[in-house]
């Protein structure tokens, strides 16, 4: 959890041009984070790097 975090935080600061805020939400066993920018494009989805292993396991 810690480096998603960091990752979602991390590349905001980086690609956004203004604020980023951080919102996060425990409740029971669930954990909701929420990242918002002041970039007013949307990201794209990329296909994924056949060379990094996708599963988390290893």
């Amino acid at each position: 959890m810690k480096l998603v975090v960091s990752k979602l935080i991390t590349h905001g600061l980086k690609y956004a041009p203004g604020p980023v805020l951080m919102d996060l939400r425990i409740a029971g066993d669930a954990v909701e984070v929420v990242v918002w920018d002041s970039n007013s494009v949307l990201p794209m989805a990329r296909a994924a790097d056949a060379a990094v292993s996708t599963d988390w396991r290893s």
